[in-house]
């Protein structure tokens, strides 16, 4: 009876280990959940009222990583996902878990450890939910979610020679080692818990069966042997190990041992049969205790073997039993070297106040898992190690002693803070780039922008649910052509599955707003080789390509003022070639216009005495009405073929010289609009002139006040869209100033183009043949005449030019003079 009695007790024991086990992976990260839970940047995203999605999925994805848990979220006080680590099972940011009992005891300040499947996911976990806390408030702001993969615990059961299973309060296995026993209940469930379970959808959707085996009880019948259960609590409320181990039967009779209970009955009357069970009994203990040796050597196997230090030790601190791995961990050569040299366990403590702590929870707790502190090793090294203990009694020990685990996590803790390192190193270089930083998914949701990008933009975060905005702008190339959807360089880069880098194009929003950006785009790559995620990175470089544009035109103003040099030194030339014969014109039409009004005289009187006759082919009554005007139409073009010379020399000379002529601003207007009816009519039908009566004389040059005037129409006539639009040219008499207003209902002038546009050689037509130099001469000659010019224009409105000069003092404005 005593051998049976050591055997349950070291299958309680076996089912104690994997339940220790469990608790180890539970608490934990727990215990690292809770941390996380109080991290400043969760709280953060809480306080804020939306997630800086980089930093607290950066920080998830760091902790999920070192945690070795399978996914971590952050829920809002509604249930609502607010931000969570990138996850290969489903997108959860926006789901709704609060239907979950996990959500809603967390909400009520308590934490929770819920075994269960993924309400989205259908994927095994125990899910631990811990309550978010501000500094400035009392009930929580949300709930941190951590859940672990049950990979782990089916290993650990795996590794198991009995039949376990890791049941819930209701009896249903979410983890076995067993074929066919996971998500069976081991009895029959009744219809209300069927309900309950089937809607808060802890082990799915579906209807749990139960076991063709009752393990409800204490022994059990499987495949005709019997079992006994062994049920072991783990530290989820409710929660057991559930193992199974197969009774020691009795062997079979031989045929000798028959024989002997036949012939013992028959000749000794009894004797023979007592001596016979003596021997069975005898045969069967030693068979008895040759598998439990074995087991006992199995255990103690687990017990040298185990990769997490095993000790049990006093209260005042002396080991008792060390395994081989708690010497490893501490440096010693061996248990005995362990146990001979620690006399008091607080030596081996860094700060022996720790110790005091952990003996204060054990003696209230009696139990509990995961406490973290650190160890001297024998060469006096600190370590980190987790602890996890409990009180226990036994025979072998007087009283109450210690029993523990006690693993190393150093590794670990360097691995956490070298992350964080990383992660806070990261996170300043996003926020504080001098660039737009975006990161986008796979639909081009929005889920990070630095505050830069936010800026630059135009997009914000969401409130509580995670992710931005979405942009509102559209993409063309510098020409202004729009970039089909399929070529912007976001789809470019997926098609690809390449980076682009630094792509030139133009941002341009609804409202008007403009820049010119530099775009480089990387892809990421989830596990299955898809494009899952695009990190892009905006430059605005409107400045920039501004700069080359004018640094361009400045190129082209060099050649067109070298050009214009070319231009004066030729002009210079031809000048004089045109001169010289067209002074020969002037002076002979003169001399001829002299000689024929003397020749008039004797040509009347002969006409007078003989009639009419022909003069060159042409009757002389008709020849010398028009001999005069064809003479004055030759001395008027000679005239202004001098006037255009000496133009072209003052222009290459950039030599205005002095204006010496007193010249009427109106007949200037009407000359004008003579020399440019073709352009007008091919303008405009509403072409309308508004001149002040009489005279409006200034000092200057008719001609130069002519060009100016042409140039102010030219513009007129080129700014309109089309024929239905007007022109109004007006003059008028204000004070001492004349006025002269050309008003166009044409396009307009940008403001960023109106300080510009008396330049050299700014244009907006340049492909038009435009040189810049209208306007720009127009305005030299109007402050050469002590004048001024003005615009006034707005984009669509069309334009005003005024013209501004002093009236000339000691002319009577009606009356007349030459202006030639």
């Amino acid at each position: 009876m005593m051998r049976m009695e050591n055997r349950r007790a070291a299958h309680e024991l076996s089912a104690k280990l994997v339940a220790e086990q469990i608790r180890v992976i539970l608490h934990e990260r727990l215990d690292m959940a809770k941390r996380l839970a109080r991290n400043p940047t969760i709280i953060q995203i809480y306080d804020q009222g939306s997630p800086n999605a980089l930093d607290s999925r950066t920080l998830l994805n760091t902790v999920n990583e070192m945690a070795a848990t399978s996914l971590i979220y952050t829920l809002s006080d509604t249930g609502r996902t607010f931000a969570s680590a990138d996850s290969l099972e489903a997108p959860l940011v926006g789901k709704n878990y609060g239907f979950r009992p996990y959500f809603k005891q967390a909400m009520n300040n308590e934490i929770s450890i819920y075994p269960a499947m993924g309400a989205f996911t259908s994927k095994r976990g125990v899910h631990l939910a811990v309550p978010i806390y501000g500094d400035k408030h009392d009930t929580p702001l949300g709930v941190l979610v951590m859940k672990i993969g049950m990979e782990e615990i089916d290993e650990i059961l795996a590794s198991q020679p009995n039949k376990m299973a890791m049941a819930s309060p209701e009896g249903v296995m979410l983890s076995t080692n067993q074929d066919g026993w996971l998500l069976h209940s081991l009895a029959p469930l009744t219809l209300g818990v069927r309900q309950r379970l089937r809607k808060s959808r802890q082990f799915g959707p579906d209807n749990i069966p139960p076991l063709q085996y009752d393990l409800s009880g204490q022994r059990v019948r499987m495949d005709k042997e019997w079992y006994n259960i062994i049920r072991v609590p783990l530290s989820i409320p409710g929660w057991n190990i559930i193992s199974c181990q197969a009774n020691l039967t009795p062997a079979p009779l031989t045929l000798f041992q028959t024989f002997l209970i036949t012939g013992g009955t028959s000749i000794t009357g009894g004797m023979a049969t007592l001596i016979f069970f003596l021997a069975v009994n005898i045969q069967n203990r030693k068979h008895t205790e040759r598998k439990l040796r074995r087991t006992e050597e199995k255990y103690r196997s687990i017990f040298e073997n185990a990769v997490m230090g095993v000790y049990q030790s006093t209260i005042q601190g002396r080991f008792l039993e060390a395994s081989p791995s708690m010497a490893t961990i501490l440096g010693y050569d061996s248990p005995a070297d362990l146990i001979e040299s620690v006399q008091d366990m607080r030596d081996i403590y860094y700060d022996a106040n720790d110790r005091d702590v952990w003996l204060r929870l054990l003696t209230e707790h009696t139990q509990f898992t995961g406490f973290e502190t650190r160890y001297l090793t024998k060469n006096g090294d600190p370590i980190w190690v987790s602890l996890s203990s409990r009180l226990a009694r036994g025979e072998e020990h007087e009283g109450e002693f210690i029993e523990g685990f006690c693993l190393d996590v150093s590794e670990k803790k360097e691995a956490i803070e070298a992350l964080r390192r990383e992660r806070d190193i990261l996170s300043r270089i996003m926020t504080t780039s001098p660039a737009s930083i975006v990161l986008s998914d796979a639909r081009d949701n929005v889920t990070y922008a630095n505050a830069r990008a936010e800026q630059l933009l135009g997009i914000r975060p969401l409130p509580y649910g995670g992710g931005f905005t979405r942009p509102e702008f559209s993409i063309f190339t510098l020409d202004g052509a729009p970039i089909p959807e399929d070529e912007t360089p976001a789809n470019r880069a997926r098609r690809e599955m390449a980076m682009v880098r630094k792509d030139r194009c133009v941002l341009r929003w609804p409202e008007g707003r403009e820049i010119i950006v530099s775009v480089s785009i990387a892809p990421m790559f989830g596990p299955g080789g898809d494009v899952v995620e695009l990190v892009s990175l905006y430059e605005d470089i409107t400045p920039i390509v501004r700069a080359e544009r004018e640094a361009a035109e400045q190129q082209q103003q060099l050649f067109e003022a070298d050009r214009m040099i070319a231009m004066g030194v030729l002009t210079s030339g031809i000048a004089h070639e045109i001169n010289n014969p067209n002074t020969y014109i002037l002076s002979s039409a003169q001399t001829l216009a002299d000689a024929w009004e003397q020749a008039r005289v004797i040509l009347d009187e002969f006409y007078e005495e003989n009639g009419d006759y022909e003069l060159g082919g042409i009757p002389y009554s008709i020849l010398r009405e028009t001999l005069p005007s064809l003479n004055t139409r030759i001395l008027d073009g000679s005239r202004r073929i001098g006037r255009i010379i000496k133009e072209l020399l003052v222009f290459s000379r950039r030599d205005m010289g002095e204006a010496t002529e007193a010249v009427d601003l109106n007949r200037v207007i009407s000359t004008s609009e003579i020399l440019l009816s073709s352009m007008i009519r091919k303008s405009t039908d509403h072409f309308n002139m508004n001149l002040c009566p009489g005279e409006l004389v200034v000092q200057g040059s008719f001609q130069r006040l002519e060009q100016v005037l042409i140039n102010v129409i030219q513009n007129a006539c080129q700014a309109l869209p089309d024929a239905g639009r007007a022109i109004t040219v007006s003059s008028e008499k204000r004070g001492e100033l004349a006025l002269v207003m050309v008003h166009d209902e044409g396009q307009g002038i940008s403001q960023k183009n109106l300080g510009r546009v008396m330049d050299p050689f700014f244009t907006t037509k340049r492909d038009c043949g435009g040189t810049g130099l209208g306007l720009a001469v127009s305005s030299t000659i109007v402050h050469d005449l002590d004048g001024s010019i003005h615009f006034d224009s707005h984009e669509g409105r069309g334009t005003t030019v005024t013209l501004t000069f002093p009236l000339k003092r000691g002319i009577d404005s009606s009356g007349d003079f030459d202006a030639e």
